[in-house]
């Protein structure tokens, strides 16, 4: 081990916080099988450290190993009650497609935080894609209210729009999209399409001159632009 991880007064090997930073510097520096080298180590001495845990849980999901993730997340709430370890465990389910357990688990990172923003939205989306309309809308606008720059609930909260045909309101959270992340076609696209319904012709050209500026290979946006 490096002899910056070993303490000046025993000259024994470093605590869990410092082992973490250097884990930490190695994922930094494009080194995942250093740190899961240095993270597995360091769990051989101290195995109730929640940290550790959490931090070979981050490893692995780097590494792809989605389950190796979930029980590494798993310890760590076991150690400590932290709703950042729900929210990441619930993060990592819902994208493994376990739908339940991932809305259980941030349920519970909201339960203890209750002002968890990050939670909110990750519980919105997951409710939106569980087919939970209402619950996800109501999540999702609590989560524009108090941190109005999250481009993804506006996204999510604009489909919701376009499925009950409420075209204005689509237009307002798309128009959110478009400028908080005014360099992305894929989000411009939708803004662009939401102009179109709503009659902003001469916005909708815009939005495709835009949308062309950035990826000039993009044949939908040329396509309706040159029939504008």
């Amino acid at each position: 081990m490096d002899a910056a991880l070993e303490t000046p007064e025993d000259a024994g090997p470093a605590q869990p916080e410092a082992l973490c930073l250097e884990a930490r510097r190695l994922l930094r520096h494009g080194d995942p099988a250093g740190a899961e080298t240095l993270v597995s180590q360091a769990l051989l001495r101290h195995r109730d450290d929640a940290a550790l845990h959490a931090l070979a849980g981050d490893i692995a999901r780097q590494l792809g190993d989605a389950e190796a993730a979930i029980a590494a997340r798993r310890r760590a709430i076991q150690l400590r009650s932290d709703p950042e370890d729900y929210l990441v465990l619930g993060q990592i389910l819902d994208k493994e497609g376990r739908g339940e357990e991932a809305m259980a688990a941030l349920r519970e990172a909201l339960s203890i935080g209750p002002d968890h923003h990050a939670a909110r939205y990750a519980l919105g989306r997951a409710l939106y894609r569980a087919g939970e309309i209402a619950e996800a809308e109501r999540m999702l606008r609590a989560v524009v209210a108090t941190g109005p720059a999250n481009a993804g609930a506006h996204r999510v909260l604009a489909r919701i729009a376009d499925d009950r045909e409420d075209f204005a309101a689509s237009l307002a959270h798309h128009a959110e999209v478009a400028r908080l992340l005014p360099d992305k076609p894929s989000f411009l696209m939708g803004y662009a399409r939401a102009q179109e319904r709503t009659g902003d012709l001469a916005g909708a050209a815009e939005s495709f001159r835009r949308i062309l500026s950035l990826d000039p290979e993009n044949t939908e946006a040329r396509r309706r632009l040159a029939a504008s």
